[in-house]
C-alpha cells in the first residue's frame, strides 16, 4: 500500500441520481488507491443568472427532457482518463485539467454539473489523504496563513414567494438571521424555534403550510410587507428581539421582473406590495426608494439582487443607498459567484456582499479565487445552496472553509436543508474541542 501522503486517485464513477426537487443530478465518486470513496453531486438553481455555469441536460424522453446521462458520460469517458493518477490533494492542478478540457468559459462542454461534482469530490479526497476534515482542507487552500475558523450565521429562508413558490408574493425569499445571538447552535435553535410558532401562525390565519423549494412556507399572503410582520411576529412570540437578537433578509431576485430593452437600457414590471396594495414599479429610482422604505420600517439587514443583473448603472446608487442605512447591498444573478464580474462590481463600488454558489462558476478553485477576491475586498460573503439540492453537505464545509459571514441554506426543513444545518453542528463541536 501506498504511503498515505502519495495517494492518487485510481478511478472515478459518475452516476445519475435525482435532487430535492426530483429531477437528475449528477453524482460522482472519486476513489483513491486505498479505495477510499469520495463522493460528490451538483445542485441545481430554479433562479439561475444568465452567466452562470452551463448545466448539461439530454433534452430528451426521460426526465421531461432533464435526464444529465450526457453529463455522466463526460466525466467518465473525458474526464475519468484525464484525472487518474492525480494527486487529489493539489485541487488547483485537478481543476485546471478539468478547465482546459472543456475550452469554453462556462463549462459548455463537459458541463458545469459534470465539472462540480468531480471537484468536490476531488477536494473530499484530498481532505482524505491529508487526514483532515474537509472544512480544513478547503481553509488550507484557501487561506494557508490562517489558524482560525468562522462558523458562519446561518440564513433562514422561512417565507417563499417569487419563483421558489407558487403564491402571490414579489419576494423570492424572506429569511430569519440570528446575527445578535452568539453561537452557532444557539442560532439555529433560534431558526427553528422561529419557524415553528410562523407555522402556527400561518395556520391560525386559515392559510396553508405547505412548503416551497427551499422549506420556506407559502402562503398567499397581501403583500410583501404583511410576510416580514409575520416573521416578525414570530420571531417575538418564539421569545427573541427583532433588530437585537434576529434580522430579516430579503432576497428580490428581481431579474424575473427586468425588462431589457433593444438600446440596453432596464425597466422593471415589479409588483409593490406594500400597506397600500399592490403598484408596479418600473424605473430603479421607484424601486430602490420602496427598499429604502422597507429598511426604514424593519429591521433588515440585507438586500439581495435588487437590480438586474446587467442593470450596472444603477447598481453603485442602490448600494450607495443601502450602506448609508447600515445594509448589505449583496449580488448573486449579478455576480454569479464569478470572478471577473466581482472585480467588475467592487471596481465600481456595486456592491457590499456577494452570493457563493460553486454550481454558478463550475469548480472549487474558481470559488476559492471569488472568496479570496471578496476578502481581500472587505465583501461580507455569503455561502448558499440552491433550490434543486441533494443531500451533499459539502457546502457547510465550505462556508466554514472560506470564512464566510453567511451561510444560506433555506428554512430548517427538508432532509437536504436540515443536512447542512446538521453538519454546522458537527464542525463546531470539533472546533470546540481543538480550542
Amino acid at each position: 500500500m501506498k504511503n498515505i501522503s502519495t495517494m492518487l486517485i485510481k478511478d472515478i464513477i459518475a452516476r445519475e441520481i435525482l435532487n430535492s426537487r426530483g429531477l437528475p443530478a449528477v453524482e460522482v465518486d472519486v476513489i483513491t488507491d486505498d479505495g477510499f470513496v469520495s463522493r460528490g453531486s451538483a445542485p441545481s438553481g430554479a433562479s439561475t443568472g444568465t452567466f452562470e455555469s452551463i448545466e448539461i441536460t439530454d433534452g430528451e424522453e426521460a426526465f421531461g427532457g432533464k435526464g444529465v446521462d450526457k453529463a455522466v458520460a463526460n466525466v467518465v469517458n473525458l474526464i475519468k482518463p484525464a484525472l487518474i493518477g492525480k494527486d487529489p490533494t493539489n485541487q488547483k492542478e485537478i481543476d485546471t485539467i478539468m478547465m482546459k478540457l472543456d475550452g469554453t468559459p462556462n463549462e459548455a462542454r463537459l458541463g458545469g454539473n459534470a465539472v462540480l461534482a468531480v471537484s468536490i469530490a476531488a477536494c473530499k479526497a484530498g481532505a482524505h489523504v491529508k487526514n483532515v476534515p474537509v472544512y480544513q482542507h478547503v481553509h488550507e487552500i484557501f487561506d494557508k496563513a490562517a489558524a482560525t475558523y468562522t462558523i458562519p450565521v446561518p440564513m433562514f429562508n422561512v417565507i417563499n414567494g417569487g419563483a421558489h413558490a407558487d403564491n402571490n408574493i414579489a419576494i423570492q425569499e424572506f429569511m430569519v438571521v440570528p446575527k445578535g445571538i452568539a453561537t452557532y447552535d444557539l442560532q439555529l435553535r433560534a431558526g427553528a424555534e422561529i419557524y415553528q410558532i410562523l407555522k402556527k401562525l400561518i395556520k391560525s390565519k386559515g392559510l396553508s403550510t405547505g412548503v416551497g423549494d427551499e422549506g420556506g412556507f407559502a402562503p398567499s399572503l397581501t403583500s410583501d410587507v404583511e410576510a416580514i410582520k409575520l416573521i416578525l411576529q414570530a420571531c417575538e412570540e418564539a421569545g427573541y428581539q427583532p433588530g437585537k437578537d434576529v434580522f430579516i433578509a430579503l432576497d428580490i431576485a428581481i431579474d424575473q421582473y427586468a425588462i431589457k430593452s433593444e438600446s440596453g437600457t432596464f425597466s422593471y414590471v415589479f409588483p409593490h406590495q406594500g400597506d397600500d396594495g399592490t403598484l408596479t414599479l418600473r424605473d430603479q429610482i421607484e424601486i430602490i426608494s420602496y427598499y429604502e422604505e422597507l429598511v426604514r420600517r424593519f429591521p433588515i439587514t440585507s438586500i439581495e439582487d435588487g437590480l438586474g443583473e446587467e442593470d450596472w448603472n444603477f447598481w453603485p446608487t442602490l448600494t450607495s443607498k443601502l450602506q448609508a442605512l447600515n445594509v448589505l447591498s449583496i449580488g448573486d444573478d449579478f455576480t454569479v459567484t464569478n470572478p471577473n464580474r466581482l472585480a467588475k462590481a467592487v471596481s465600481m463600488n456595486a456592491l457590499t456582499g456577494i452570493i457563493i454558489k460553486p454550481n454558478q462558476v463550475g469548480t472549487i478553485t474558481e470559488v476559492l479565487e471569488v472568496a479570496s477576491i471578496s476578502t481581500l475586498n472587505n465583501i461580507t460573503k455569503n455561502a448558499s445552496h440552491r433550490s434543486g439540492e441533494t443531500e451533499d453537505n459539502f457546502i457547510a464545509h465550505l462556508a466554514v472553509g472560506i470564512d464566510a459571514q453567511f451561510l444560506k441554506n433555506g428554512a430548517t426543513a427538508r432532509s437536504e436543508r436540515v443536512e447542512k444545518y446538521n453538519e454546522l453542528l458537527r464542525i463546531q463541536e470539533q472546533l470546540n474541542k481543538n480550542s
